[in-house]
Parts: C-alpha cells; structure tokens; sequence
C-alpha cells in the first residue's frame, strides 16, 4: 500500500506541476502572439523580444515560439481594460484575445464577483505610466581581484545609461527605467558582461497617486488577481494600491 500511495502522491505533485507550467505557457505564447501583431520580425520589434526572451527564460521549447510567430494571425488583438477593483483600487488589464466580447464579458463577470467593476476607457490609465524592468545578473571578479566589484561597476553603468532605480536582490540587480532609456541601458549592461535575466513593459502609479486599502479590501483584491492571471487572455494586470498585493506567481 506505502507504494502505491507513494505513486498516487507523485502522480498528483506532477498534475499540480503540469498544470502550472502549462498555464505559464499559455500566458507566454499570448504575450508572443500580442506582440507580433506590430511585426513577427523580433529584430524590429523590441516588445517582441521581450516576451521571446521571457518564453526562453521560462524554457518554452524554441519550436513553439517559432510556430507561434509563423501562424501569428491578424485576428489576435492586444486589449487594456480598466476597472475598479475592491475598496476603489484602480486596475489596468492586458488582454490578447480573437474574441473581444467574450473576454470583456468573462472580465466583467470575475470583477463583479470580487466587488470590482469594469470602468470606461481613460478612466484609470491615467493613474499610471510606462516603465521598464531589467533583472540583470552582474559578473563579478574572483576574491581577491583588485578592480572594483563587478555589480558596482554595472549599477553605474545602467545609471549613466538613463535607470532612474535600482534594487539589488542578491547577486542580481532590478532596474527600472523609462522606455526611451531601455535600449542605452540594455548595451551598456552589455558591454559589463552581465546577463540578462529579463526585461519587460510594465506599468507603475505614482506614489502621489497610490491609494492604501483596509485588511479586508486588500484580501479580497488577493483574491480577484488570483482569478484574473488565470485567466487564458489576460497577460497582465496593474493596480494602484501602495501595499505589496501579489497573484500567486505561475512560476512556483
């Protein structure tokens, strides 16, 4: 009996796994399929190497990320919606969808159940602007070495380069900078030798702008971007809440 709960117990941490990779998947060949609509040539589309480098980090097989681009069809569009979510916060959702009615209907349908609500156009987008994220691992010099550490080398470099902020978490280093410095700053992260672990759109609320939410608020705005990122259309989704509210990461 041991082995065969041992099996069924494998059996079912494999499901869990197959189940998480292939919605992680499923958002990543959204996001190629999105971008591509503005060029399939990567080469010439900077958001479409994005989302190409991401799939390749996430270890989508190469063969699907081509099949992608060579059937990207003209009927996939790229979609933000705006709404409201619990105690009033803003949201901005990314969609890529061939059906826009039923994706606003199903979009509707999960924000009305959280006690959100689909808003007009311009009604929150205004509550936010573009930035750009960079995790970058630094290389550093062996113990010992005289010349300066690496990572120091490559925050100024980004700096210099227009990164208006920089984390470090680790050996790696998030930098955030505006779109028009995203390219500077990508050949000169290059020139120190780092790696590039990743690079994407995203969107951020002023701080002036950021509302704070009640316990209960923030539980239930949980709980709404949970259902939201499983969504199999929506490719991103941002709030203006000051609090660190995270979706279960797709990764884990």
């Amino acid at each position: 009996m041991s082995g065969h709960s041992k099996w069924h117990r494998i059996k079912h941490q494999k499901a869990a796994t197959d189940s998480k990779r292939s919605k992680l998947f499923g958002r990543l060949s959204q996001d190629i399929k999105a971008a591509a609509q503005d060029s399939p040539n990567p080469d010439k589309n900077a958001r479409l190497r994005e989302a190409i480098e991401r799939a390749r980090a996430a270890n989508l097989p190469q063969a699907n990320s081509d099949r992608l681009l060579s059937t990207s069809s003209a009927a996939t569009k790229t979609v933000t919606y705006e709404g409201y979510g619990p105690g009033g916060a803003a949201l901005l959702i990314n969609a890529a969808t061939d059906n826009q009615n039923r994706t606003v209907s199903e979009i509707r349908s999960l924000l009305k159940k959280h006690g959100g609500t689909l808003s007009e156009p311009g009604s929150v987008q205004w509550k936010f602007s573009q930035r750009v994220i960079i995790e970058t691992e630094p290389q550093r010099n062996t113990p010992g070495s005289a010349k300066p550490d690496d990572i120091d080398v490559t925050e100024l470099a980004a700096i210099d380069a227009g990164a208006t902020e920089i984390t470090r978490d680790g050996n790696r280093l998030i930098i955030i900078v505006p779109p028009q410095a995203q390219d500077r700053v990508t050949k000169a992260l290059a020139q120190t030798g780092s790696q590039l672990i990743r690079s994407e759109l995203s969107m951020t609320s002023p701080v002036d702008q950021q509302i704070t939410l009640t316990a209960a608020s923030a539980s239930q705005l949980t709980d709404l971007l949970a259902e939201l990122v499983k969504h199999p259309d929506i490719t991103a989704v941002f709030t203006d809440t000051d609090q660190k509210i995270v979706a279960p990461d797709l990764t884990n």
